[in-house]
């Protein structure tokens, strides 16, 4: 089951885009959000600079507008990932968890065969 889930999370990160300048590789998505968070910090004082250019003002609310946006998706790249391990975790406990209860039920019951819902047994009485 840990197999699937590194196997999954290693396509994740392959379908990330990448580029390499001098000898070091970026990734695309990790640079936006690094920028994004730089202007987010600065936001109050370009947004006091540009406050005497009512050209400027409208340009840096369009930016405003943006920013969030280009943040967001390596948060919720982040929580992706752990929500998957976490899913991928649980698949293991259950899949280990039915031979444990089936074995219970067929342990207490004294039949040999799984009760259901639709156990004509239970619907007669």
């Amino acid at each position: 089951m840990m197999a699937i889930a590194e196997g999954a999370l290693a396509r994740l990160d392959e379908k990330a885009i990448r580029y390499r300048i001098f000898g070091r590789t970026y990734v695309l998505k990790d640079q936006i959000t690094q920028a994004a968070k730089v202007v987010e910090q600065l936001k109050g004082i370009i947004g006091e600079a540009v406050k005497v250019s009512p050209q400027a003002s409208v340009a840096w609310a369009g930016i405003c507008v943006v920013i969030p946006l280009l943040a967001n998706p390596s948060a919720e790249e982040t929580g992706n990932r752990d929500e998957f391990a976490y899913v991928a975790n649980r698949m293991g406990y259950y899949t280990a968890l039915e031979p444990l209860l089936s074995r219970l039920l067929h342990d207490s019951s004294g039949d040999k065969r799984p009760k259901t819902a639709n156990d004509k047994s239970r619907v007669a009485r």
